[in-house]
């Protein structure tokens, strides 16, 4: 027996047959590159002072390590962030206090 479809059928088929409009347009920052210049803004100030480690930034974040990382990849790769050639790596501001003055923080945690 087959049977008529219901108004909520045909909704159903309506929306998924439309065309997924675009976010943004092309040529111009998408979502993503928005959102990874307020977390570079924000880097820019929590690591200004001490430098972070990767965990630290995820804890900051709220966000997964992996995240974080892919964050600070991108973020070091476009000047905004410097890694410090230690182990665990830690990441400062371009541009923020000397290396001499950040150790000294270190050291006093």
């Amino acid at each position: 027996e087959e049977r008529m479809p219901s108004e909520n059928d045909r909704q159903v088929e309506a929306t998924t047959s439309e065309a997924v409009p675009e976010i943004h347009v092309e040529g111009t920052p998408g979502p993503a590159d928005e959102l990874l210049d307020k977390v570079g803004d924000i880097l820019k100030r929590e690591c200004r002072d001490v430098p972070r480690t990767e965990a630290e930034v995820a804890k900051a974040l709220d966000v997964s390590r992996t995240q974080a990382r892919d964050w600070l990849k991108r973020l070091v790769a476009g000047g905004v962030l410097e890694k410090l050639p230690r182990r665990p790596a830690r990441y400062r501001a371009v541009g923020s206090a000397s290396p001499l003055f950040n150790q000294a923080a270190l050291d006093k945690r």
